[in-house]
């Protein structure tokens, strides 16, 4: 089994940053059911996540990251503190740990700048089934808000088996 966690956070004018946990390539769940964001968001074609869709307008993204059977069973504190790495003069607005689809779960709303471009994420990270789900809104900060109901309806829309 094979111990990852990769999740694109952020595709801003043509770059990307990309969170890494561990050094190899995971296994992605099946059977997942989601309900795509809303237009202007597009599908985003990318290897390092399960599906990912961009708003071209404002460049805010939503996608979901799955890794299952990853023999180091890493705690949602534990991802959440990977995934949050990257951003440098970080703010945690809000952070709760909760339950989705009867999984213990922590949501985490934060801002902080991502290669010197002040960004806003909001996180779900939950596990059920052997397997880490993480569904991220990242965005830059001054347009984060056009977009956050999207992502409220995508967390509402999102089934795993």
């Amino acid at each position: 089994m094979k111990a990852i966690l990769i999740i694109s956070i952020l595709l801003i004018a043509s770059s990307c940053v990309t969170v890494k946990l561990g050094s190899t390539e995971g296994h992605k769940a099946v059977g997942v059911s989601i309900r795509e964001p809303s237009p202007p968001f597009e599908r985003v074609n990318r290897q390092d996540v399960d599906a990912a869709f961009k708003n071209p307008v404002n460049g805010n993204v939503i996608s979901y990251v799955s890794d299952c059977k990853d023999p180091a069973d890493p705690s949602l504190d534990g991802i959440v503190s990977t995934l949050l790495t990257d951003l440098t003069d970080l703010k945690i607005e809000f952070s709760q740990n909760t339950t989705f689809r009867d999984r213990d779960a922590r949501r985490v709303q934060a801002h902080g700048k991502v290669d010197g471009v002040e960004s806003a994420l909001d996180l779900l990270v939950f596990k059920r089934n052997d397997c880490i789900f993480i569904l991220t809104y990242l965005g830059v900060k001054s347009a984060f808000a056009e977009n956050r109901s999207e992502f409220d309806k995508f967390v509402e829309g999102f089934e795993v088996p």
